[in-house]
């Protein structure tokens, strides 16, 4: 468990979604929950109904992104810079500074709320894979 809480950047701000205040491995809840204004528990129950229907289970990329496809998110593929070089979070942040997102990074899912990535440790140095954003 994630003990030490990282101090705030200007592209990272501590926020954790759980409603008991774990510090675990639940970032699809917390990370989609957080960026959708849903509840944690009501991401929980329908990733759970999506991922019966897939017979999968809701932390496997095609389950959240099935997921957040009927909740009304639009997947973007990963940026890329003009040289081809891949955004950090950090960068990703500074350069959508008033918009609501979902990210993925290696093995973790993430949130982008104007400018700063919000989640219970600071990943703002790994590579954005995909994101979602919603109108």
């Amino acid at each position: 468990m994630i003990r030490k809480i990282p101090r705030e950047t200007s592209t990272f701000h501590f926020h954790n979604e759980n409603p008991k205040g774990h510090r675990t491995g639940d970032c699809v809840i917390r990370a989609i929950a957080r960026a959708s204004g849903d509840s944690w528990d009501d991401t929980l129950t329908g990733l759970y109904k999506v991922a019966l229907k897939m017979k999968s289970e809701p932390a496997w990329c095609d389950c959240y992104g099935r997921y957040l496809k009927e909740q009304g998110w639009i997947k973007g593929k990963q940026p890329r810079k003009e040289d081809g070089k891949k955004y950090t979070v950090a960068e990703w942040c500074r350069m959508n500074p008033h918009t609501t997102m979902v990210v993925s990074v290696s093995n973790h899912l993430t949130c982008i709320i104007d400018g700063k990535c919000n989640d219970i440790w600071n990943c703002t140095s790994k590579t954005v894979l995909n994101f979602w954003t919603r109108e």
